[in-house]
């Protein structure tokens, strides 16, 4: 049994290239078509999210009214005066924790917004790299090596 085959190299290198070529064409194509349903579903999380925070917040101030309220009709319906040292506590109390959610849910609202930028950021990077990745792999390749050999030559650069 004969082992020393010929290397198809030399035969197949111009269509290899070109299989190559197209297969980085691709893969970038891919990539990027990745990238942007990644940053549209991000993109409508974030929004998702906004509303969700939104909701809470409106819930949270809407329960926050009617505990005032009530604050207010309990001494009242007892004959006291709503001036009375426990309603004015009870109502700068829930003054004070409104203030504190309000500062939350802004908070919240930064950090959700940081994290989407975040995640775009990373998502790019991705892409980059995969870039880097598929023309270095090219670039070692018999095929690619060759190629850029050849192309160096005929420019005058190695």
């Amino acid at each position: 049994m004969n082992l020393n085959l010929p290397l198809p190299r030399k035969q197949l290198g111009f269509l290899s290239l070109v299989v190559g070529g197209i297969a980085a064409v691709g893969s970038l194509v891919s990539g990027s078509k990745t990238r942007t349903a990644q940053n549209r579903a991000r993109a409508a999380q974030q929004q998702s999210n906004r509303i969700k925070n939104f909701q809470a917040k409106r819930q949270f101030l809407r329960n926050v009214a009617l505990a005032q309220a009530e604050a207010i009709a309990n001494p009242i319906a007892r004959g006291a005066d709503i001036s009375s040292s426990f309603a004015q506590a009870t109502l700068s109390s829930q003054g004070a924790q409104a203030r504190t959610a309000s500062r939350d849910f802004a908070e919240q609202d930064r950090l959700g917004e940081l994290a989407s930028s975040q995640l775009n950021r990373a998502a790019r990077a991705t892409m980059q790299g995969n870039i880097f990745s598929t023309v270095g792999s090219f670039a070692t390749s018999d095929v690619g090596g060759s190629f850029l050999d050849d192309l160096g030559k005929k420019i005058g650069v190695g």
